[in-house]
């Protein structure tokens, strides 16, 4: 996506326009960058009149997850305890996104230290999803997603562990990819997991997407998590279609106590893949009702140790329900969590040796509609809405969450899961470009902000 000279300061104002009617209500942001904007969008302007390039995402207003170092601007990871923190450098993915042209407008909401899938956060406001002030906007990315859904941004950045950017991806109707694990760096991000945390975009379109994934796909030697494997750049193909390619659909679990509207979607997104050219085929993975319980005995420890010192000298400083949750990772049997660590390597086979048949999976993102915010506990319904994705948080692979229909009862969005094997984002792109040719979920906007987003 580059946007025209012309187009820079309009576009910027826009956004900065939806940012002061809006957040109020949706509480999405976290620190507003509003002059860094403006300057950025004066010097780009300049730069295109010298005829310099400004990189290929030019223009482009992207928002960061408050997780995310960005130099001279707080970085809050959502929490008390880093109220006024400001790092002194850029993560090495908003420097990547600064190279490409991108002009940051905004650090955005999440749950605390990226501890939930609510973004019910006890210290920077209860973020509410765009479609539906009174339901959640899924997380942790919760921030991340209402921005782009609501016209703040026009694309985002978020961090996925469990499901953090496919589930708010899938709740705000936009699509949200999970790479593979390590090949985006961590460097400058602050950790939930060392197992299972990575940074991806999310934006209305798979082209979107797939222009930010491209700018901060690269191996960083700095960061022990960083793998220099077999990269392609995924813009390449984006349009090469979904002809020959095979769609697994899981005939046990993943459909299993599912909303029917949300499993009707999910598979008519199949369908439409089907007639595009590609072929359904029917797969087994065994085991995946277990995945959700071996992910809580690893994650819980480490996001615990992590914390240990905060949870001993200042409890009272975290929210009440992060603070019960991360009590459920102290004292964790040794034996258990070795176990589960054991029993994810064997996971990740069964669902390698499916993707050695098949190059796509197909499942729902989210098992329900959308919950609301009343009543909504976080620990208990980050349990119900990451049954999906935490199976495939423990595999290595990338998955993209798409948006494939509205919930015929309550209008909220639905959004379509596909995993594929480790390094192959370019066919993940592949079918959510594709699907997007042929239909205009992606175009659908928030009801009540309709008249008001671009």
């Amino acid at each position: 996506m580059t946007v025209p000279n012309d187009d820079l300061a309009r576009r910027a104002e826009d956004a900065i326009r939806q940012m002061e009617r809006w957040d109020p209500l949706l509480r999405a942001v976290i620190t507003r960058m509003d002059d860094e904007v403006r300057a950025e969008v004066a010097r780009q302007a300049a730069q295109g009149g010298s005829g310099e390039s400004a990189g290929p995402l030019h223009g482009m207003l992207v928002a960061v997850k408050d997780n995310i170092d960005t130099a001279g601007t707080r970085t809050t990871a959502g929490s008390d305890f880093f109220r006024d923190r400001v790092p002194a450098a850029d993560a090495f993915v908003v420097e990547r996104l600064r190279q490409a042209g991108a002009i940051l407008s905004a650090k955005v909401n999440l749950a605390e230290f990226a501890l939930g899938a609510t973004t019910q956060n006890a210290h920077w406001g209860s973020c509410r999803n765009a479609w539906d002030q009174t339901r959640i906007p899924g997380g942790s990315s919760g921030g991340s997603a209402v921005a782009v859904a609501a016209g703040m941004a026009d694309a985002s950045l978020g961090t996925d562990t469990g499901g953090s950017i496919r589930i708010p991806a899938s709740v705000n109707g936009l699509v949200g990819l999970r790479p593979t694990l390590g090949r985006i760096s961590n460097r400058g991000v602050t950790p939930l997991s060392h197992a299972f945390d990575t940074v991806g975009p999310l934006a209305r379109t798979a082209a979107e997407a797939a222009a930010v994934f491209s700018a901060i796909d690269v191996f960083d030697f700095d960061d022990p998590t960083s793998q220099d494997g077999p990269r392609q750049d995924v813009l390449t193909t984006l349009d090469a279609g979904v002809g020959r390619l095979r769609v697994g659909i899981p005939e046990t679990y993943f459909f299993d106590d599912v909303d029917p509207p949300v499993a009707a979607a999910v598979r008519a997104l199949g369908e439409t893949l089907a007639t595009q050219g590609s072929e359904l085929v029917a797969v087994s993975l065994d085991g995946a009702v277990e995945a959700q319980q071996h992910m809580f005995r690893i994650l819980y420890p480490e996001v615990a140790a992590f914390h240990a010192d905060r949870l001993a000298d200042a409890p009272g400083r975290f929210g009440e329900d992060v603070h019960r949750r991360l009590q459920l990772g102290v004292g964790v049997d040794a034996q258990k969590m070795a176990e589960s660590m054991a029993w994810r390597r064997n996971w990740q086979r069964t669902v390698e040796r499916v993707l050695l048949d098949v190059d796509l999976i197909l499942t729902p993102t989210v098992p329900a509609d959308v919950p609301c915010v009343e009543g909504a506990e976080m620990i208990r319904t980050t349990h119900e809405i990451t049954r999906f994705t935490y199976g495939f948080s423990m595999f290595h692979g990338p998955s993209i969450s798409v948006p494939c229909g509205l919930h015929p009862e309550s209008g909220m969005p639905i959004g379509a899961h596909l995993t594929a094997a480790p390094w192959r984002e370019d066919l993940l792109f592949r079918a959510a470009a594709a699907y997007q040719a042929v239909t205009d979920w992606h175009e659908r906007r928030p009801p009540a902000l309709r008249a008001g987003i671009a």
